[in-house]
C-alpha cells in the first residue's frame, strides 16, 4: 500500500490494475520465436557432427538422447507458439484474478475493521 491509499473493490482501478496488458503477451511470442530459431539453429549445428550410426556406444546413445531432447524442445516451443491450450490458460487467468480479488476485498475488509 503506497502512502495508506486502499483502492476499493467496487472501484474501475481495482479490476484494471491487475491485468496484463497486449504487450506481454507479444513479448511472450517473441520470446518463444527468438528460442525456437536458437533451438532451431542448434540443431542445425550439432546434427551433422554427432555420431548417430555407430552401434551402442557411449557416443551414440549421447547423440540419440541429445536428439530427443532438442526435439522435445522444439515441440514445445511449437505447442507454446501456437497457442493450443490458449482457452484453458484465459480459463486459469480468469480463476486466478477472481480470487486475487476476493483476497484483496478480504484484506481491504480487514484494514477497515483494524482501523475502526
Amino acid at each position: 500500500m503506497k502512502g495508506g491509499m486502499v483502492i476499493p473493490a467496487s472501484s474501475p482501478a481495482y479490476n484494471v490494475a491487475y491485468k496484463p496488458g497486449k504487450g506481454a503477451v507479444a513479448m511472450k511470442n517473441y520470446k518463444s520465436i527468438l528460442y525456437l530459431f536458437l533451438a532451431l539453429g542448434m540443431m542445425i549445428y550439432a546434427i551433422p557432427q554427432l555420431p548417430v550410426g555407430e552401434g551402442w556406444s557411449s557416443p551414440s546413445i549421447f547423440a540419440a538422447a541429445w536428439l530427443i531432447f532438442s526435439l522435445l524442445v522444439v515441440a514445445a516451443l511449437l505447442y507454446d507458439l501456437l497457442s493450443v491450450d490458449a482457452e484453458s490458460r484465459q480459463k486459469i487467468e480468469k480463476l486466478r484474478g477472481m480470487r486475487r480479488q476476493e483476497r484483496l476485498r478480504q484484506l481491504s475488509s480487514r484494514f477497515v475493521q483494524a482501523r475502526k
